[in-house]
């Protein structure tokens, strides 16, 4: 399936979102610190990333910034214990109108919303034929 890779400093989070993603039968990596998950994304190619908005160090807004910078392309689903109101035509102000692939997603978060998140983002655009 997808290779994931997963950001968050919430232990807890991590163990829950690979074991919900690898049942689903997808490769998942996780890390508990934005600058190793910027490591992982130059030393391999991946698919989606996940990632906490509030975390210590380098928080998420930061994440998200140099990931969009580096692979423009790459789709992004954010995770945050604070709600927002996220509609088809109204998305949070961190995320750019321009980058159709960022998904917010509020904790706590249900499996099956996870799932379908990650499949709305790794699904090919409309119109476009998938090569398998």
């Amino acid at each position: 399936m997808a290779r994931i890779l997963v950001i968050d400093d919430d232990a807890a989070i991590l163990v829950t979102v690979e074991l919900v993603l690898k049942r689903a039968g997808h490769e998942v990596i996780t890390t508990i610190n934005p600058y190793a998950g910027l490591e992982c994304l130059e030393q391999a190619a991946f698919d989606l990333v996940i990632v906490d908005l509030f975390m210590p160090e380098m928080d998420g807004f930061e994440a998200i910034t140099q990931i969009s910078l580096r692979y423009p392309s790459l789709a992004i689903i954010v995770v945050s214990g604070h709600s927002f109101e996220a509609t088809a035509a109204q998305r949070p102000d961190f995320l750019p109108a321009e980058r159709s692939a960022f998904v917010s997603l509020g904790k706590p978060f249900r499996p099956a919303d996870l799932l379908a998140e990650v499949g709305k983002c790794l699904s090919p655009p409309l119109g476009r034929i998938s090569e398998a």
